[in-house]
């Protein structure tokens, strides 16, 4: 009888600070399958940061990029 393996997922964060700036750091989120690096989000900064982990934490894929409400439409 064979089973069904789940692949291992898990997301780390790192978190980046600038020397002589203060307060300001950026983070990047990786998805690993396995142990094997899968993808690499961008940088982003502190309120970026927290809707990505949101969405992590609800167990949905994070957005690859946010587009602003006062654009034109398309």
């Amino acid at each position: 009888m064979s089973e069904n393996v789940i692949p291992k997922e898990e997301w780390r964060i790192d978190i980046h600070v600038h020397k002589g700036k203060e307060n300001e750091e950026l983070f990047t989120f990786h998805r690993y399958v396995d142990g094997k690096p899968i993808e690499t989000y961008r940088h982003v900064g502190n309120g970026e940061a927290i809707l990505l982990a949101t969405h992590v934490i609800l167990g949905f894929e994070p957005p690859r990029k946010l587009i602003p409400l006062n654009l034109p439409s398309r």
